[in-house]
């Protein structure tokens, strides 16, 4: 997936979130216009900067997404992430935050790969809100933990099964422990570990 396009599907995921519609011929020049003006690194920033972002637009605004880009960017440069002694390095970010958006991304392309209803579920369940202190929180918090670790138990498995299948873990250390953080597969790959589940299921291979 190049940067362009997945500008245009955060763009879409937005327009859903808010109740609103724009035309998909509409949706990729303004996804053309996004990806030249806002300096992303990789379709991962992409993902990354266009959630932050939603904690503050419903559609998020150029000028949104270009500040929290630079910010990570800066981010990125400070902490020397490339090359640091976990031998995960190319997959696993050393920052935290950058681990939790790694999460909460994986979290949203599952979903999207499950359907329409689990989507919605998500959508439902991970609705934030300010609070007094202008701080983004949960509008649930209960509902949003509940769904979180269902989402986590399940990626668990998924990545335990399938992940070092992928083309992008093909030279993941075989010894390495997963981790929450790592940069998530694509919807696409989703959809394939899931169709993976039931075709296991449907053959009797339990193990």
């Amino acid at each position: 997936m190049s940067i362009e396009k997945a500008v245009a599907e955060e763009l879409t995921i937005s327009y859903m979130q808010a109740g609103r519609h724009l035309p998909k011929e509409n949706i990729v020049i303004v996804a053309r216009s996004l990806s030249e003006a806002v300096d992303f690194k990789d379709e991962a920033m992409v993902h990354a900067a266009f959630r932050k972002a939603r904690d503050t637009d419903e559609i998020p605004l150029q000028g949104t997404l270009k500040g929290i880009v630079d910010g990570m960017r800066r981010l990125e440069s400070s902490e020397a992430m490339i090359e640091y002694s976990d031998p995960r390095w190319p997959w696993l970010p050393k920052s935290d935050l950058m681990r939790k958006t790694n999460f909460d991304l994986a979290v949203m392309r599952l979903c999207i790969a499950q359907g329409e209803k689990e989507y919605k579920r998500y959508v439902d369940c991970t609705l934030t809100r300010y609070d007094e202190h202008r701080r983004a929180v949960y509008a649930n918090p209960k509902a949003a933990r509940e769904f979180l670790l269902e989402k986590q138990e399940h990626i668990k498995h998924l990545y335990e099964k399938y992940l070092r299948t992928t083309p992008e873990y093909k030279t993941f250390p075989a010894n390495a422990k997963l981790n929450y953080g790592l940069l998530p597969p694509e919807v696409y790959q989703f959809r394939e570990f899931l169709e993976k589940e039931v075709a296991d299921y449907e053959w009797g291979n339990y193990a």
